[in-house]
């Protein structure tokens, strides 16, 4: 067997093991995540329900590399380099245009280093599916995972899951930000999320620094319990990325 042979066969191997990570874990998962911050009242006053991208794809990441091996990068060479990253953060744009209040939303990439890409969001379908989903209610199969080239990566964001880059500029985006009087985050702190996402900041004490020295506080600081904490509860030896 040629070496480029060898290569495909053991990325076809890590993505059948990731498929099955994702399938074992899906409903303890999803259970989890309901049944700990389901009921937590916003600062507008709703409850969170399935608005729990945050957790659930950082639980997720960190489920698929522990049981993998696969490693968690920032950035990579999407054509050389096999890794799972959470990127950037979106905001949902629906098919009928009227963009919800501030919705950011964010998936889990895995990109197998031969210029594909799966994508697997935990939430969304939850959260924006014709079916409205609560609790325990059919949760196998539940999280979407799909598999597009790299080149249409960001078309498939937007065409299949509606999500586009969160541009703070945006007169619609800050309109729907400042309803409930906040401000969009700025660039700074977009890039400070997307580098705590992937390593352990984001999983240990908060408040913490970001890369360029502002501190985060943030929503995921406020869940009542440690990240950390909460994906033992699925994966109890976990220690962090591998």
């Amino acid at each position: 067997m040629s070496p480029e042979a060898r290569h495909k066969e053991i990325v076809g191997l890590h993505e059948r093991h990731l498929l099955q990570v994702v399938t074992k874990h899906e409903v303890p998962l999803l259970q989890g995540l309901w049944d700990r911050w389901g009921d937590q009242i916003l600062p507008n006053g709703q409850k969170r329900g399935w608005l729990l991208c945050g957790p659930g794809t950082i639980a997720q990441s960190r489920i698929i590399n522990w049981e993998t091996g696969i490693p968690i990068f920032k950035d990579g060479n999407p054509y050389t380099q096999e890794y799972l990253q959470l990127g950037e953060t979106y905001l949902y744009y629906p098919e009928d245009g009227n963009m919800p209040d501030g919705v950011e939303h964010t998936v889990v990439s895995y990109f197998n280093g031969q210029g594909q890409v799966i994508i697997i969001d935990p939430t969304g379908p939850l959260l924006w599916g014709e079916s409205e989903l609560i609790g325990a209610n059919d949760l196998q199969g539940a999280i979407s995972i799909q598999k597009f080239p790299v080149s249409k990566f960001e078309k498939a964001l937007r065409d299949n899951y509606h999500l586009q880059p969160l541009d703070p500029a945006d007169e619609k985006v800050k309109k729907a930000y400042n309803k409930y009087g906040y401000q969009p985050p700025d660039q700074t702190r977009l890039a400070d999320w997307k580098s705590a996402f992937n390593d352990n900041r984001i999983t240990g004490p908060f408040p913490f620094r970001g890369d360029s020295g502002q501190e985060i506080i943030g929503d995921t600081g406020r869940y009542g319990v440690t990240l950390a904490t909460f994906i033992r509860t699925i994966i109890p030896d976990w220690a962090g990325i591998r």
